[in-house]
């Protein structure tokens, strides 16, 4: 067991400050955000313990993944990801965050590690918001539609037809069938605020009538450009599909959602882009 952990989700991250230390702060008694167990909420709880431990995560021992809802634990790093049901589909409610941080400046390359992006080059901002990947370092540099990728075992990354699904399912005028999520642009009618988390933790505002109905607590975690800048921290998600537009081509189709609207994107980028990555169960 890991001290800092306030909201008993098994991560340690900025949630934990945002839900309860900084709302106990001041307070006496054995509290959520206690974390060193003075009975007093103040800074050493936040300085000595929650700081330090932040991106690690505590589990009880298990034996692999059995029931979507289940904390899901990657082997490959011990962090642990809820999981979300959604239709008939088995969903990462979090955005992956696995390997080693490269600076915004640097290309992903095909190489024995698992490279990442953090928004501003901060460990702190992938603990939050997950990695930023290149579209070939997301697929383990293999462009089949559905591939592993770099998705922990038994799950993989999504197609366009899957996202389809997903967004049909919540969306509360247009079904997975629908032609509205065909073609790019903004779709839909309100899947964006069925997906979005919501409030303003994260969001900017307004976060348009978001209400995470879905539990697949969509978080704005902007991008890497191809000016090797970091962008829209706050305001837009921006998620890979491992679907290339064409065979061969350098760009691939992306969902995302925004601060102001409850649709959601589907455009195409550049595979140097870095966005983030969501797995789904096999």
């Amino acid at each position: 067991m890991i001290g800092g952990n306030a909201n008993g989700d098994g991560i340690i991250n900025e949630n934990d400050g945002s839900e309860y230390w900084y709302q106990e702060v001041g307070q006496n008694g054995y509290l959520q955000s206690d974390a060193n167990l003075d009975t007093q909420v103040d800074n050493r709880d936040k300085n000595d313990v929650w700081f330090p431990n932040r991106g690690k995560s505590e589990f009880l021992p298990q034996t692999g993944f059995n029931n979507c809802g289940d904390v899901l634990i990657d082997d490959r790093d011990g962090k642990a990801y809820n999981t979300i049901q959604i239709g008939d589909q088995c969903w990462m409610a979090q955005n992956l965050n696995v390997g080693n941080i490269i600076p915004v400046d640097t290309d992903q390359t095909d190489n024995p590690e698992i490279e990442k992006y953090c928004y501003d080059d901060s460990e702190a901002n992938c603990d939050t918001f997950g990695g930023l990947y290149q579209w070939n370092e997301m697929m383990a540099y293999n462009s089949t539609p559905g591939s592993t990728g770099i998705c922990p075992d038994g799950w993989h990354v999504p197609t366009t037809g899957e996202w389809n699904t997903l967004l049909g399912t919540v969306d509360t005028q247009y079904d997975a069938t629908s032609g509205e999520w065909q073609g790019e642009g903004w779709q839909g009618y309100d899947a964006g605020a069925h997906l979005k988390e919501a409030g303003l933790n994260h969001w900017d505002e307004p976060n348009l009538n978001a209400t995470n109905s879905s539990g697949f607590t969509d978080l704005p975690s902007g991008g890497r450009i191809l000016n090797a800048t970091y962008y829209a921290i706050g305001l837009e998600s921006s998620i890979w599909t491992s679907n290339k537009t064409t065979p061969g081509s350098n760009d691939a189709w992306r969902r995302g959602c925004k601060f102001n609207t409850m649709e959601v994107s589907l455009y195409y980028a550049n595979l140097n882009y870095g966005f983030s990555v969501r797995c789904v169960k096999d």
